[in-house]
């Protein structure tokens, strides 16, 4: 999925899609080092609990021990086919378990193929570390010997044969068999001739000594000589007698009892190559259940199902009755779960999903394109995961249909909510991987602390991911699917960007496309490290219906170079010479200013300028312009295109004599037939005491520009201009325009409508403006006596602190207008070009890292005063509250904190009985006062295993308050 999402950012430029991939491969790299460091403190210890004997299963007490001052999560110990788990392994803690063993050798066994295991915190990742340093001491077998008859070791006794009863080699006498007996001292032949079962007895040596001797260690013959060895040390220590040991290696004085016969086992362990540790191999680790399911696991799913389908609700290409319509089928898949009723069964299910398949392919597919179809298809899934009975195993299917569902939303929309859609399924990712790999709810509210911090390691990470991995510009299309998830293109009236057509009324919010359309650069070159906005002329309209913008051809004649021309329909041809075209307009002194364009491929072929062009440097065939000064090349620059213009500052200087000519005059004062006369009445209103058409046009623009509020949220579809004028006062650049323009020509001034482009993105390296389509603006031209055509803008600015309302509703909407223009801008629009503006800040301008240093040096300050602080208050209610010095003595300050008070002449094993007795749920308060006891009062203290009961149960108690 990672490369998945690589791929398709690099092709399609969508930077959520970057995103998408940061957090992937976060999800990897955070849980790798989080896991390690999980391990490096863990110390394991293992020792039989008793003997342990060659070839003989025993159990090895396990002893997991936390020497970091940070406690440790979703621990495992793997051995074999075995595993133990822990929760929690505290700082300075220790944990206990009990793994079976089998020693393959005499001696020393080295315990191989014990691993600590972690798959803390999300469950992607199985860390795992060996566990060397593990020995176990194997004991020589000792084969059964009933009688001295059946030594087969070297013994050379002493001593004689006494009248009393024992296990000496002589005869004592018969007696009849009792259940107790050993039926191996059964005297066969008597018994055959008497019809009852009768027994030896042995006579006992009168303080007799045995000297068993080994003769050879090593080989097949010196492990039977050991084993035989060992049956005779112990058949004569239990006969009482006195045993010595002579070895090849060395020897033991005589003695008996059980301790010395332990000293002679052990000898004979160590000898020859029981001496050096030996590998006991075992089966390989397996690995832990792919899935561990659970209640909680369960509704985390539906969860998750939940909120992937409201986040279907950011993608236009599809309807919203469909996210709508899959919320009650979750709800009812929900009851169906936790009220245990029947569901359908898995046949019917398998024929209805084959049909969709057949559908989704056969007739969805070419109807509504791969994208949708493949909406379609998530939906489906998720509504079949909500009702069909999931299975232990299928669980992963499903959230796996959730991260798909997640790519394609990241895929499909560019809205500023797809944040905290993010940031929620991360969390909800976080939370369903912990449960799956084995997390138990109840362990949740231990984890959350360390599960959060993981968690946000992973988005901080990410966020220096999706800043730092290279964006490659230029990736064709080469995938109809991955094409189709491209927001950052232009693709419907939802979407700002420039457009030759101007139409009110949208029902929505417009949503501003970062993609970029051209670059200019100016000449001379500026040095400024931040100049004001660059106004890049486009297209102008001049009719206007009351709800559309057009322009219509008007003839026209023009002069260049001394030659009166004609327009033809319309047009009027640029003079073409090598590699220039001249345009009907007088170059400014001194040559003017000139803007070298880049424009990327587009299917317009408007020339866009700054100010009115008298020269065009470029290789392009032809060019032509209109009655309204707007320049187009012959044809459409589908692969883009590159030139130099030569322009006047001021707009619209173009040859033709406006003043004089009453037809174009009029055509630039024409209005819609309004209902009332409310407009008329504005205009008078704002205008009627203003003689000169400069100051009205002023008066016009300032009163937009105060009064009204910029917005690109329309709650009306049908929403005309009067609307704006006198009830919602808001709307985009276009009504600002619109109403400019309305209101210069009741004021009887010849205006126009301008669509283009006002760039603020300065990139002081190249020294270039970087343009991009949510920059598209639209603005008034007013026809000025004495000073031609004058560009206005009414359009407020969109300024965080605009002063345009003080209403709180729309402090909100300004406050969420700025949130979109940095979404926008710095997460939809970072591109190649200003990654690299980015690092180049970093490196070139030591003020940006000194800023950047001295932000940093006040969070930390911060979090260390913080932290501090916690500290400190901790201290004090310890110190304060006489702190206890034994968990017995914190479950007491519980205790008494839930009403349970002590008494002064109580002993704690009284106080435990008191309290039982009123609370019988808390029963673990009782053997916690034993265990404090021995703590207090035993010369040993604690076990470690008594230690982790104790927590154990301080655990349970805390749990019960």
């Amino acid at each position: 999925m990672a490369a998945l999402s690589l791929m398709s950012a690099a092709t399609t430029g969508n930077n959520l899609l970057y995103l998408l991939f940061s957090l992937l491969l976060s999800a990897l790299l955070i849980p790798f080092l989080a896991g390690r460091a999980n391990l490096k403190h863990l110390r394991v210890t293992a020792e039989p609990p008793g003997l342990a004997f060659h070839d003989c299963e025993c159990s090895l007490s396990v002893i997991v021990e936390n020497t970091d001052r940070w406690s440790s999560y979703g621990i495992l110990l793997s051995h074999g086919g075995q595993r133990l788990s822990w929760d929690e392994v505290s700082a300075k803690g220790l944990a206990a378990g009990t793994l079976r063993f089998r020693p393959f050798h005499r001696g020393r066994n080295h315990v191989e193929g014990v691993f600590l295991e972690s798959l803390f915190p999300f469950g992607l990742l199985l860390i795992r570390r060996a566990v060397s340093g593990l020995e176990v001491l194997a004991l020589p077998r000792m084969p059964e010997v009933r009688s001295g008859a059946e030594v087969e070791a070297g013994v050379r006794a002493e001593g004689r044969p006494t009248l009393s009863r024992g296990r000496g080699d002589e005869l004592f006498g018969i007696r009849e068999y009792d259940r107790s007996d050993d039926s191996r001292l059964i005297n066969w032949k008597l018994t055959a001739r008497s019809g009852r079962p009768l027994i030896n007895e042995f006579c006992s040596f009168e303080t007799g000594r045995v000297a068993v001797k080994v003769e050879t260690a090593s080989g097949p013959e010196g492990e039977r000589c050991i084993e035989a060895a060992a049956a005779a040390c112990r058949f004569y220590i239990d006969a009482g007698a006195e045993v010595s040991l002579v070895t090849p290696e060395e020897s033991m004085n005589y003695g008996k009892g059980l301790l010395h016969l332990e000293r002679i086992l052990k000898t004979l362990a160590l000898l020859g190559p029981g001496k050096e540790p030996r590998a006991a191999s075992s089966p390989p680790p397996a690995w832990p259940a792919a899935i561990v399911d659970s209640t909680a696991l369960r509704r985390v799913t539906f969860l998750g199902a939940g909120l992937v389908s409201l986040g279907l609700f950011l993608v236009d290409e599809i309807q919203t009755w469909m996210p709508t319509a899959i919320l009650p089928v979750l709800l009812l898949g929900w009851l169906l779960y936790e009220r245990k009723w029947p569901r359908v069964p898995r046949g019917a299910w398998n024929a209805l999903s084959l049909l969709v398949l057949v559908y989704l392919l056969a007739v969805d597919l070419q109807r509504s394109g791969v994208v949708v179809a493949n909406i379609h298809l998530l939906i489906y899934l998720i509504a079949n995961r909500a009702l069909d009975e999931v299975k232990t195993h299928e669980l992963g299917q499903s959230f796996f249909i959730f991260l798909l569902a997640f790519f394609l939303i990241s895929g499909l929309t560019i809205s500023p909510w797809y944040f905290l859609f993010f940031l929620l399924y991360a969390g909800f990712a976080a939370l369903w991987l912990a449960l799956a790999h084995g997390g138990r709810w109840e362990a949740l509210r231990a984890w959350r602390g360390p599960l959060s911090c993981r968690l946000a390691a992973v988005l901080a990470c990410s966020a220096l991911l999706f800043a730092s991995v290279p964006r490659v510009e230029g990736f064709k299309r080469m995938n109809p699917f991955l094409s189709a998830v491209d927001k950052l293109q232009v693709k419907s009236s939802s979407v700002m960007g420039f457009t030759e057509n101007v139409s009110l009324g949208f029902f929505g919010r417009l949503k501003k496309s970062s993609a970029r359309v051209m670059k200019v650069k100016p000449y001379p070159e500026i040095q400024a490290a931040n100049p004001p906005p660059l106004r890049v002329r486009g297209s102008a309209l001049d009719h206007f219906d009351g709800a559309r913008w057009s322009k219509e051809p008007r003839d026209f004649r023009y002069q260049l170079k001394s030659r009166v021309y004609a327009s033809t329909s319309g047009r009027g041809w640029a003079l073409r010479q090598p590699g220039q075209l001249l345009f009907p307009t007088r170059p400014p002194s001194g040559g003017g200013p000139s803007y070298e364009f880049m424009i990327y491929p587009m299917s317009l072929s408007v020339l866009f300028s700054v100010g009115t062009p008298w020269m065009v440097e470029t290789g392009e065939a032809a060019a032509y312009f209109d009655h309204m000064g707007s320049a187009y090349f012959a044809a459409p620059y589908i692969s883009g295109v590159r030139y130099r213009v030569y322009s006047d500052p001021e707009p619209g200087r173009l040859e033709l004599k406006i003043a004089s000519d009453p037809g174009v005059a009029e055509r630039f004062l024409q209005l819609p037939p309004f209902k009332d006369g409310r407009v008329q009445g504005l205009a008078q209103a704002l205008t009627g005491n203003i003689s000169s058409d400069w100051g009205k046009a002023r008066a016009i623009e300032a009163h937009l520009r105060k009064k009204y509020h910029y917005s690109t949220f329309s709650d009306a579809k049908d929403k005309s201009l009067e609307d704006f004028f006198f009830n919602s006062k808001r709307g985009n650049c276009e009504y600002f325009a619109t109403a400019g323009v309305v209101l210069l020509r009741e004021a009887g001034i010849p205006a126009r409508l301008v669509t283009g482009f006002l760039a603020d993105n300065w990139n002081e390296f190249g020294k270039f403006y970087d343009v991009r389509q949510e920059e598209a603006h639209a603005w008034v031209e007013a026809y000025i006596q004495g000073q031609g055509w004058v560009a206005l803008d009414p359009t407020p600015g969109q300024s965080l602190f605009s002063a345009s309302a003080d209403v709180f509703t729309r402090r909100l909407e300004r406050y969420w207008d700025a949130l979109q223009v940095e979404w926008y801008r710095r997460v939809i629009g970072y591109d190649q070009q200003t990654q690299s503006n980015t690092f180049k800040r970093l490196v070139f301008r030591p003020e940006v890292i000194a800023s950047l240093g001295e932000r940093a040096l006040w969070i930390l300050s911060g979090g260390l005063l913080l932290w501090g602080l916690t500290r400190a208050r901790l201290f004090l209610r310890h110190f304060l509250s006489a702190a206890p010095r034994s968990l017995f003595h914190k479950a007491q300050a519980a205790l008494e904190r839930a009403g349970l008070p002590r008494k002064a002449f109580w002993t704690p094993r009284e106080y435990a009985r008191e309290v039982m007795s009123l609370r019988p749920d808390l029963a673990a308060l009782g053997p916690l006062a034993e265990l404090y006891y021995l703590e207090r009062f035993s010369p040993r203290g604690l076990s470690a295993e008594e230690s982790l009961r104790a927590r154990r149960l301080w655990r349970e108690l805390s749990s019960r308050l």
